[in-house]
């Protein structure tokens, strides 16, 4: 009841809200106004200032909210259903919540914040009713948890945050209750009930020992063929009998020893909609099946070693073959397509085996009507011929003739790996071969479309490009390089695919390259100049722009680089780079209120080239050195922190606020262990020199 209610409350002031939200946003409010919201008896009045409230009460729905110089003190709610009843409290300060109180029937839950995390008090949640306790902004004393998708609730105790002490559980279906004791957040002795897998588990001294069974549980275990599970444990090993239920009826059991599956079957968690299923024997296993989809694998061992396997799709046998030393030796075995996470495999290929090696057809076969899409085939492990059955042009299908194992005459289909990650991209290729070299014309289409959109083309010389474009890919960008009788003239860098308009343009010099960027007007504006000064083009001056001006430049040699002169504003910062070392320097960056220095050292390998210079900046700042925090008179250091590849690591950062207050947060081994905010220079000093101590 009272869920629905709050749900039903929630639409209602929301609706309201919107067509409020809609009428201020076209109106121009400045000096006194008044309003009501929900209430009929009550009247708030609040001075505006440029369209935002200022000074007084302004109510809202059911809400009143104080202002004071343009900043909230005070929320206090009343009950939808009785607004003569109050429902919350919350006080902020300087802009952020500092107290909160919930009145629930009889009983007030008040909770204290500092720097605007939960201190110390309790929390009350009206949605799912579950109550919180902290002391010293970590979870401390009573709790109360109700889970609204497993239908489960939790209460007891926690100190220092961990469960401690008798916690109980409750089905809220059945009405059914456990209980355990818990020590510093471990089991000890007792029944838990897990509220992510509905697993019912007892413990005796710390471990795991009686009866461990689940409720039923379809949505964990909708792609398995059971969905509830009975197993015994004995001192935190599994032994003894195991069931498996599908529908309450008996699937199968299994017997354990020793935490080890011993005899009869058994069942792997699922994953993505895979699972395995095992026979044992005396401790040996005998079968393993992998379920995927619609396809199973089926293997048989001797002696603890695969020694066949059998593949099916729907049931129907399309594959057997002979294991020898855990490889395939002579037969036919399947293999699903491997394909990313969420996505369901739609090809299988069928490969030929005689005495450990591919020999004969290789096919590849879509799942959808065991349409042939591809036939590879081998002698001795070497791929001499390939055909793919995919109409293209005037083609019905495309064969490719191997020599030594590599791609020799003929045409071949494949993926375009990400340089980087070796990833598949969304781009698949075909190229031609003679005598053993790219030749004629290479093709880029989209990946699943069946070589029917055709992105772009280049016409290959003696194994080099000469006219057209090459794609390629490092880390999700896409480069178009254009060549003209043999030679790259300029490079369309795009980062949403090749059909939108490029990102970056890049036009090949005789002496490097000149970086181009589309600004939010689709103009393109100067992004960066590279000119090389040896032929190995491994040493060299990079010119850096900002909004088509020059802000500074940087030089570099193959072993690093070796000096920088760069000045830049952004925002309300003047930010400088200098360096007359090789791979080190120091960067200053000023406002108005504060000053701060890094002094950096790199130590990864320099890569110049239009993709790594896309973005800049890390070069810089993703470095590994000490920063240093000034006071607001910019000269006196306050405190410092290293950093390890661009991430504060252990140390204090501070920050000199508009009105002239601070704020520090301290690091150790890269985490943020402690934050406070507007604070008095002098107790800045104080907090700083006390934590450094």
């Amino acid at each position: 009841m009272g869920i629905k209610y709050n749900i039903k409350k929630i639409l209602f002031i929301l609706l309201i809200s919107i067509t409020n939200n809609l009428v201020a946003q076209n109106s121009n409010t400045n000096g006194k106004n008044t309003s009501s919201g929900f209430f009929k008896d009550r009247v708030c009045e609040c001075e505006y200032k440029n369209n935002t409230p200022f000074n007084g009460e302004v109510c809202n729905d059911y809400t009143i909210v104080l202002y004071a110089s343009g900043k909230i003190l005070k929320k206090t709610s009343f009950q939808y259903a009785n607004p003569s009843q109050l429902e919350s409290v919350h006080y902020y300060k300087n802009g952020e919540i500092s107290k909160e109180a919930e009145y629930v029937d009889d009983k007030v839950y008040t909770l204290i914040y500092k720097d605007n995390r939960r201190y110390s008090g309790q929390s009350y949640n009206r949605l799912s009713g579950n109550i919180e306790s902290f002391k010293d902004g970590i979870e401390h004393g009573a709790f109360y948890n109700n889970n609204y998708y497993s239908k489960l609730a939790i209460s007891g105790n926690k100190v220092n945050g961990k469960r401690h002490g008798k916690i109980i559980f409750k089905n809220v279906n059945t009405g059914k209750t456990t209980s355990c004791i818990y020590k510093q957040g471990s089991p000890i002795n007792g029944t838990i009930i897990n509220k992510h897998t509905n697993r019912v588990s007892s413990y005796k001294k710390g471990l795991k020992h009686g009866l461990e069974t689940t409720f039923r549980a379809d949505n964990n275990y909708r792609n398995a063929p059971f969905d509830s599970i009975t197993r015994n444990y004995k001192n935190g090993k599994l032994e003894g009998e195991a069931q498996y239920y599908k529908a309450s009826r008996f699937l199968a059991k299994g017997h354990y020893k020793n935490d080890e599956a011993y005899t009869g079957v058994f069942f792997d968690e699922p994953e993505e909609g895979n699972y395995n299923i095992y026979t044992f024997k005396n401790g040996k296993i005998l079968t393993k099946e992998e379920i995927t989809h619609n396809f199973k694998n089926k293997f048989t061992f001797k002696n603890q070693k695969i020694s066949q396997g059998e593949y099916y799709y729907k049931n129907e046998l399309i594959a057997k073959g002979k294991f020898k030393n855990k490889l395939p030796y002579n037969g036919v075995f399947a293999k699903i397509e491997a394909v990313d996470k969420h996505y369901y495999p739609e090809r299988y290929t069928l490969s030929n085996y005689k005495n450990g090696q591919k020999n004969g057809n290789e096919k590849l076969i879509h799942f959808k009507d065991k349409r042939l899409e591809q036939i590879t085939n081998y002698q001795k492990g070497n791929p001499i011929r390939k055909v793919l059955f995919t109409p293209f042009k005037t083609n019905d299908s495309l064969i490719g003739i191997y020599k030594d194992g590599k791609p020799f005459s003929g045409i071949f289909f494949n993926d375009l790996l990400d340089k980087k990650t070796q990833e598949k991209s969304s781009i698949s290729l075909i190229n031609h071969y003679k005598n053993g070299e790219k030749s004629g014309f290479q093709y880029y289409t989209v990946t699943g479309s069946h070589l029917e959109k055709v992105l772009d083309s280049i016409k290959y010389i003696k194994g080099h490009p000469f006219k057209g474009s090459v794609l390629s890919e490092y880390q999700g960008v896409t480069s178009q390089d254009i060549y003209e009788n043999g030679i790259k003239l300029k490079s369309n860098l795009y980062s949403f695919g090749i059909e939108s308009s490029p990102n970056y343009i890049v036009n090949y010099t005789s002496d490097g390259f000149n970086t181009t960027k589309r600004s939010s007007k689709n103009r393109y504006i100067k992004h960066n100049k590279v000119s090389y000064t040896n032929p190995s083009k491994n040493e060299g001056r990079v010119i850096i722009y900002s909004k088509d001006l020059e802000i500074g430049s940087f030089t570099f040699t193959e072993k690093g680089i070796k000096t920088v002169n760069i000045s830049f504003k952004e925002n309300s910062a003047t930010v400088n780079i200098q360096s007359n070392a090789l791979n080190k320097g120091t960067i200053t960056i000023e406002t108005k209120e504060q000053l701060i220095q890094l002094d950096y050292q790199r130590s990864k390998k320099l890569e110049i080239n239009p993709i790594g210079l896309k973005i800049w900046e890390p070069l810089f700042f993703k470095t590994d050195g000490i920063l240093y925090y000034y006071l607001k008179d910019k000269k006196t250091l306050v405190s410092t922190c290293t950093s390890k590849n661009g991430k504060e690591h252990d140390g204090i950062i501070t920050r000199v606020n508009k009105d002239g207050t601070y704020d520090y947060r301290q690091y150790q081994n890269g985490k943020r262990i402690k934050t406070k905010k507007n604070i008095t220079e002098k107790q800045l000093l104080e907090d700083v020199k006390r934590l450094k101590n």
